[in-house]
């Protein structure tokens, strides 16, 4: 990757970031996709920094109530989150979160406690488990 590419990404990522803050989702979302179109380029298709890419895209898609499409992007995250190996399983943990979310809120409520589920197993399995986040898991799902 070039040294533009990386000043462009960091640039597109920032502004995007910054509307995302302004609740300009519209922007926030142009901006981000750009960012993504350019590391789909330069980076490959197993990149964590294409993975944290495609979960900011998701978050944006979730505020604008585009489910569907947050759905893909949390998805395409997932897909690369886990094909990694590593002891750090928050990103995972983030994705299982954020997909359970959006499937309560379109109230496919199966679907959700699926992933409320691979969420609360990931967490119990982990060496030092978070209590808070198993204390609002446990209260989503009642």
């Amino acid at each position: 990757p070039s040294t533009t590419d990386a000043y462009l990404v960091y640039c597109y990522t920032n502004i995007g970031l910054l509307h995302y803050d302004l609740m300009d989702y519209s922007q926030a979302l142009f901006h981000c996709n750009e960012a993504s179109k350019i590391l789909q380029r330069i980076l490959p298709p197993d990149d964590p920094d294409l993975a944290t890419c495609y979960s900011c895209v998701g978050t944006i898609l979730y505020h604008l109530q585009d489910y569907p499409n947050a759905l893909r992007s949390y998805e395409k995250s997932l897909t690369i989150w886990q094909q990694r190996t590593s002891s750090d399983q928050s990103p995972l943990a983030a994705c299982y979160n954020n997909i359970a979310v959006v499937y309560d809120d379109m109230n496919d409520y199966p679907k959700a406690l699926s992933y409320y589920q691979k969420l609360l197993d990931l967490d119990r399995d982990a060496s030092s488990p978070n209590s808070v986040l198993l204390a609002e898991v446990y209260n989503r799902i009642g």
